[in-house]
């Protein structure tokens, strides 16, 4: 203890040396897979089985097939069955077991392969995204294809997903709900940004925004949570609800949230820093974004270590960060070098609009600043029009998700209310998907990268811009001391 007082400087360095180990240890623990893991008794080789196992997760339906997961329970293989654990990814042709739903216990027959590595592949596929890399991170290491209805049969429910069969189920209702009373297009981008989910069209969705360089509105991120949560708040409080009541009763509608959508790491990233901010609400003490940012990191890589490679995790804790570190500094520039100050006492309805457009711009450039080398490292895309496509389609996705989410609420407590709001989703997301599908088609909006992006290049962009923004910051304190001299 004597040592830790008397040197801060070097007790930082053990711990964080000391967690880096035990992180390590953790991880490599985790990855280690059973001795009957179906990678182990296939031996990366493809091969006529029959599986049976529970579905975790509801089936979706992507282009031509229905996809879902099953978490195995035996193997049978050339005769012989045996226990088996692991994942794998089932696709089913339409039409051969429509019935198929979250914790049924399966029965499956057909020939497991290894999922496809466009990076293999010469010509047309290269540098394409490896999505077997996003397979083996969620533990899948072979798909299977099922094509007749004699291939697959359920046997029975697997109790021990009862609970998770009555959420997954509500979320079900939710999005049928969704589909019924909007448009497809309407209705699949509801489902994406509030429960979650890919239904057919998301891709076409994801394709168009992805080349406006705004594909992380489909994901549900801190964003979409902030907007539920002040929702709740704002509703509880309109109908009477003290205070403290009402900050518990949203926690609990958050965790809900979160379990609805499946956990994913965004989500669960995001509920747990929105936790974090009511608790200290509720402690009447207020809880740094940082503190909360690191606090969500570590309980989400104590539970699960491999989240550290997850993209989807990379890319929203460093948004995050990067919209609370970089876009105050930016918006300090821009304020000094337009002189919008200025406009304060001569046209205050003018100073506020030119702030709005400056903070859009600032928050959008600091979040673009942040993931762009990761997304380029990944996807091999660049998109240069974000910039311009985040001022005009966040605000917007902010109405958007407003009126989804009462919306959503109203069709469930009064149907028939809902219809007030039927028009107004549709148009509002129609509008969106345009503009979208405007700005992608500017020359030079996006283009891809025909070559690996070597890692030391990300992690020397990432040093130059903490270097430049720390001069940038201390530059803007130098001329903060000589208006006030």
């Amino acid at each position: 203890m004597k040592f830790f007082l008397s040197n801060p400087a070097k007790s930082v360095i053990f711990l964080i040396i000391t967690f880096f180990s035990l992180g390590l240890a953790t991880l490599a623990n985790r990855n280690a897979l059973n001795n009957n893991d179906i990678s182990r008794i296939l031996n990366n080789r493809s091969a006529y089985v029959t599986l049976t196992g529970t579905v975790i997760g509801s089936p979706v339906l992507r282009k031509t097939r229905q996809i879902f997961t099953i978490k195995l329970k035996s193997v049978s293989l050339a005769g012989l069955s045996i226990s088996a654990s692991g994942k794998v990814q089932v696709s089913v042709k339409p039409g051969v077991s429509d019935n198929i739903k979250y914790a049924d216990y399966i029965k499956i027959s057909g020939k497991v392969s290894k999922p496809f590595n466009f990076n293999s592949k010469p010509n047309i596929y290269k540098n394409r995204f490896d999505f077997s890399l996003i397979f083996r991170r969620q533990d899948i290491y072979y798909v299977i294809h099922v094509s007749k209805a004699d291939d697959i049969a359920i046997l029975a429910q697997d109790s021990t997903y009862g609970f998770l069969k009555n959420i997954n189920n509500i979320s079900d209702k939710l999005n049928s709900l969704l589909f019924s009373y909007l448009p497809t297009v309407t209705a699949t981008f509801y489902s994406a940004i509030l429960l979650g989910r890919k239904e057919s069209g998301y891709f076409l969705l994801n394709d168009i925004f992805a080349k406006s360089g705004t594909a992380h509105i489909l994901a549900i991120s801190g964003m979409n949570v902030g907007i539920i949560a002040f929702i709740i708040i704002f509703f509880l409080k309109a109908i009477g609800f003290k205070r403290r009541l009402r900050l518990i009763i949203t926690i609990l509608a958050l965790i809900l949230h979160c379990i609805l959508t499946g956990m994913m790491s965004p989500v669960l990233r995001a509920t747990i820093m929105a936790i974090f901010i009511i608790i200290g609400k509720l402690s009447e003490r207020e809880v740094g974004v940082y503190n909360s940012l690191s606090l969500a990191a570590f309980l989400m890589l104590l539970f699960e270590p491999r989240y550290v490679f997850d993209i989807g995790f990379q890319l929203s804790f460093l948004a995050v960060l990067g919209i609370v570190s970089l876009s105050p500094v930016f918006i300090k520039i821009l304020t000094h070098i337009t002189k919008a100050q200025e406009l304060a006492d001569s046209n205050l309805l003018l100073y506020s609009l030119f702030r709005f457009i400056i903070f859009t711009f600032a928050v959008s450039f600091a979040a673009w600043l942040s993931v762009a080398p990761i997304i380029i490292y990944n996807f091999k895309i660049i998109t240069p029009v974000a910039l311009l496509a985040n001022i005009l389609i966040v605000p917007a996705v902010t109405f958007i998700q407003v009126v989804g989410t009462v919306f959503l609420i109203s069709a469930m407590i009064f149907p028939v209310s809902a219809l007030v709001f039927t028009s107004t989703a549709g148009m509002a997301v129609a509008i969106l998907v345009n503009i979208a599908y405007f700005l992608s088609r500017i020359p030079g909006a996006y283009f891809y990268v025909g070559f690996d992006i070597p890692l030391v290049f990300i992690l020397s962009y990432y040093c130059l811009l903490i270097f430049c923004i720390e001069l940038l910051r201390r530059r803007l304190e130098v001329v903060r001391v000589d208006n006030t001299t």
